[in-house]
């Protein structure tokens, strides 16, 4: 997650007015909202949600009061490296309540200022039960803030949840073309490909949040396999695919190994987007597809036999030295 990200959400708003409202147009679509420099969707509680990876660019604060005008609208501030977060509410222009966390001022306590909602009191209940349980640096209250945003709004950044993503910037002269039809092609080509491997739609989440809409899985023996395929259509389609293995045999899940792996052709297209080198060209979403199906059985093949390959990389965890670990084998 971005050290300093920042996000602002309005309920009963129509998108587009939200957006001219922001001065930020749409440019594409991403399976992550951090592939971006800002990012749109709708919650499943119904608010629409803008994010930006750099707070200050969005100025969440503003924001909501602007869009406050006529509904209800929150925003939210984290700032990882210095433990501080923020969540506010606005209604009619103007501020109804403030949740604050600041390491430096308070370790164990929220600042609290007008009539926050209910969801407060239980959140509050909760992490102080967490901090009562254990004696490490962990700073609990840090959590309150945002987790009230995401019982409000549906939405917390440092949490997965299952959403479609708008990329935007911000608005000027030069023509804008949205580029989409990624995700709809992933749908119809991508995970019927997956399904025919003998993959399956994710039972459970790879990673502490929701199942995500292209993460299918495999049982091998005690191990849960994952593999989840992100997509980024600015300024170019990508797909990329992140490998995650869980072993089963305990009583606690045991995390195995992580990685990523690309084809080599995807792979400079991937940093050349980041850079905004790269032109879209109409044949490219089946260009995406296509090297997401070679991304898979590199990613198969690692799986199936430990083999590396050109594109893959793989983190084992501490407690792992190789893999298939011996366990596995036979």
């Amino acid at each position: 997650m971005s050290a300093a990200v920042g996000w602002v959400a309005v309920k009963g708003l129509d998108r587009g007015v939200m957006l001219d409202r922001l001065n930020l147009v749409e440019i594409g679509e991403a399976s992550n909202w951090d592939l971006g420099e800002f990012a749109c969707t709708e919650t499943a509680e119904g608010w629409l949600v803008v994010v930006a990876r750099n707070s200050a660019q969005l100025q969440p604060r503003a924001a909501a009061k602007s869009l406050s005008s006529d509904h209800t609208a929150i925003g939210a501030e984290l700032k990882e490296g210095r433990l501080q977060s923020r969540c506010f509410g606005y209604e009619g222009g103007a501020e109804l309540w403030r949740l604050e966390h600041d390491v430096r001022v308070e370790v164990d306590g929220v600042v609290s200022t007008g009539s926050p909602p209910d969801a407060v009191a239980d959140v509050l209940l909760r992490v102080k039960a967490l901090a009562s349980k254990n004696e490490d640096a962990t700073d609990w209250f840090y959590h309150v803030p945002p987790e009230v945003s995401l019982r409000v709004c549906g939405f917390r950044a440092d949490i997965e949840r299952a959403n479609n993503w708008i990329l935007l910037e911000k608005r000027s002269r030069k023509p804008i073309h949205p580029k989409y039809g990624l995700r709809a092609a992933m749908q119809t080509f991508l995970l019927p490909f997956l399904l025919d491997q003998g993959w399956k739609p994710s039972q459970r989440p790879s990673n502490p949040g929701e199942i995500e809409e292209f993460e299918v899985q495999r049982v091998v023996g005690t191990y849960s396999q994952y593999l989840t395929f992100d997509y980024c259509t600015v300024p170019t389609p990508t797909i990329r695919c992140r490998i995650l293995v869980w072993d089963d045999a305990g009583p606690v899940p045991r995390c195995v190994l992580q990685g990523m792996a690309q084809t080599p052709s995807a792979r400079p297209s991937w940093i050349r987007s980041v850079l905004g080198l790269t032109r879209y060209r109409p044949e490219a979403v089946g260009i995406a597809i296509e090297q997401a199906k070679e991304t898979f059985f590199i990613a198969q093949s690692y799986l199936d036999t430990g083999a590396n390959s050109k594109g893959l990389e793989v983190v084992l965890m501490r407690s792992v030295k190789s893999w298939p670990e011996e366990t596995a084998k036979g």
